[in-house]
């Protein structure tokens, strides 16, 4: 096998171009809902539905408790085998739907405690609270998708995400424009069709045969648990890594400073949109090619995809830095352009660690599932000091800061492992 470019030429330049429009669609609905807010309510509402939309991601990491990365692992492994597929997926649906009612809880429960005391903005309370009804329809859209996905059906993978994005869209601007629900409509606009598109996915399963009573089986959920604690772990912990100087600029500065870096960050995820929707693909692919053939035709793998990916994000990147203060300006406002700084930072920190997202998930491929969540705790603490030492002094110059030399320790630390487990 030649790697990634005999890959390219089977069905997987098909399954990357819906994975790229899916994820596409996802960034634009999330640059779209910033800039309405931003636009419309100021930059201290941004700041409050910023951090609001980051416990909301977290939330979907640990709300399906990382059974939409297990059955995408075990149906790829066990693809010509359809009676076990229909195990891996009825058993995993039963699991979402368990784990994702118990996050919508605590979530509900703990709401008083994360608007009140950590983040000292009341209003907040409410907000968490309504978002905490969507879970169980979350961990429910994310088991399916993670099911297409080991199928390798990525249209219909597209077809459960696209419209899920367009509808936020369309729900946020009826109710924040038109409506004037301020805040109010603007978590109304995620939790209305994520609800949506739990019903609707759960349906598609069981309209296609996948999904059924008989072929439910707690061993295989347990299995599936046993890895997704560990994927949930990686996932989670790759989250808050990212979105760590969210939190601590909330905690150290104001809701405005936040509005702020999350227009920078919201304009620098463009770069990670490419390198998120080969990873989709190149997931699937590793875990089948290091079952067929071994170790180093998976590195080939790992080591062609990172390359393309870091030629397209450096090209992007330098369009981006050029044209960012006229797409601040004219998105936004004049309140904004204190982003710029901090953008560029990010920019660079992004085409880096391109070669890192395109293999996301490298190490659950070949069966390492301890060493992505370790590093990335280890990372974590690392994100969490230098955002505490910088950030007091610098701002949210100092957050992009903290983030960029975590992505550049995290690029070394990750190639030096992939060599030792595929050497």
């Amino acid at each position: 096998m030649n790697g990634l470019k005999k890959i390219l030429k089977s069905k997987t330049t098909f399954d990357v171009q819906w994975a790229f429009w899916s994820l596409l669609s996802s960034a634009f609905m999330h640059f779209v809902l910033r800039v309405i807010i931003g636009k419309e309510l100021g930059p201290d509402a941004l700041g409050i539905y910023t951090i609001i939309f980051t416990i909301f991601l977290l939330g979907i990491q640990f709300a399906n408790f990382g059974i939409g990365g297990a059955i995408t692992k075990y149906i790829a492994e066990f693809s010509d085998d359809r009676e076990k597929i229909q195990q891996y997926i009825s058993s995993g649906v039963v699991g979402s739907i368990i784990s994702g009612s118990l996050f919508g809880i605590v979530l509900f429960l703990f709401s008083p405690i994360l608007a009140n005391i950590l983040f000292n903005i009341p209003e907040m309370e409410p907000l968490l609270m309504i978002s905490a009804l969507c879970f169980p329809f979350v961990a429910i859209q994310v088991s399916t998708l993670g099911a297409y996905n080991g199928m390798r059906k990525m249209n219909i993978f597209a077809f459960l995400s696209i419209p899920l994005n367009i509808l936020i869209i369309i729900i946020t601007v009826v109710f924040v424009l038109f409506c004037n629900l301020s805040l109010f409509g603007a978590v109304l606009g995620l939790v209305i069709p994520y609800c949506f598109a739990g019903i609707l996915s759960l349906s598609l399963l069981y309209k296609d045969n996948w999904i059924a009573i008989a072929p439910f089986r707690f061993d295989l959920l347990k299995e599936m648990t046993i890895f997704g604690f560990f994927f949930v772990l990686a996932t989670s912990s790759s989250v808050l890594n990212t979105y760590i100087s969210t939190f601590l600029i909330g905690f150290f500065l104001t809701a405005g400073e936040v509005g702020i870096y999350s227009v920078a960050s919201t304009i620098s995820q463009i770069l990670t949109v490419i390198p998120s929707a080969v990873q989709r693909i190149i997931t699937p692919a590793t875990a089948f090619t290091y079952a067929k053939n071994g170790k180093k035709e998976a590195r080939k793998i790992f080591l062609e995809s990172a390359k393309y990916s870091l030629i397209i994000t450096v090209v992007l990147g330098i369009f981006l830095i050029v044209l960012a203060p006229w797409i601040i300006s004219f998105l936004f406002s004049g309140e904004f352009l204190p982003a710029y700084e901090p953008l560029v930072i990010l920019i660079i920190g992004n085409i880096l660690f391109s070669t890192i997202i395109s293999n996301g998930a490298f190490f659950f491929s070949i069966g390492k599932i301890t060493v992505p969540y370790k590093v990335n705790l280890i990372y974590i603490a690392i994100t969490i000091g230098l955002s505490i030492f910088f950030i007091p002094i610098f701002g949210v110059v100092g957050a992009a800061i903290a983030t960029l030399s975590v992505q550049i320790l995290s690029l070394m630390a990750y190639l030096l492992l992939v060599w030792k487990y595929t050497s």
